[in-house]
């Protein structure tokens, strides 16, 4: 398996998360997607990137602007 980034837990909640700079290079973004992809339970999973977009789904992944996260924490 490969690394993930870091992950949080809440009482009983875990989320995963990558963080990327840019995933416009398809391949960049499929290495960080990659590692997300291999984990086997149910928990959710954030790839935090600078993609100036709104927040969409990838195979399950929560693609998320990583400024506009931070602004909503």
């Amino acid at each position: 398996m490969k690394n993930i980034h870091f992950f949080a837990i809440k009482q009983s909640e875990k989320i995963y998360f990558q963080v990327s700079d840019d995933i416009t290079n398809e391949k960049t973004f499929e290495r960080e997607v990659s590692s997300l992809l291999q984990i086997q339970d149910a928990y959710p999973k954030v790839l935090l990137a600078n993609t100036h977009h709104e927040e969409y789904q990838y195979e399950g992944i929560k693609t998320i602007d990583i400024e506009k996260w931070l602004m909503n924490k």
